[in-house]
């Protein structure tokens, strides 16, 4: 399995971009909560590196209108060896 420390560093990332495209749509965590049907805690943990379902992401993507693979940007790269 991916090393936790690895996984940990891909979802922190993941969650920076979200709050990048968030705030660019000008929305506020209550906001885009509410829109993909959590509330602010969820999207706070979320956006802090907590790991997210595909689902999740995909809410996310058609509520900030950003290609899913968007907020992929900058994150780690894996490999067959990471889940050995």
């Amino acid at each position: 399995m991916a090393s936790n420390k690895k996984l940990n560093e891909f979802y922190k990332i993941l969650g920076e971009n979200i709050k990048k495209y968030r705030k660019k749509n000008s929305l506020t965590l209550e906001q885009l909560g509410l829109s993909i049907g959590v509330d602010k805690s969820a999207m706070h943990r979320i956006e802090n590196g907590k790991p997210i379902t595909i689902t999740t992401l995909l809410k996310i993507s058609t509520i900030l209108e950003v290609p899913a693979n968007h907020f992929f940007a900058n994150t780690p790269k894996f490999n067959k060896e990471d889940f050995d």
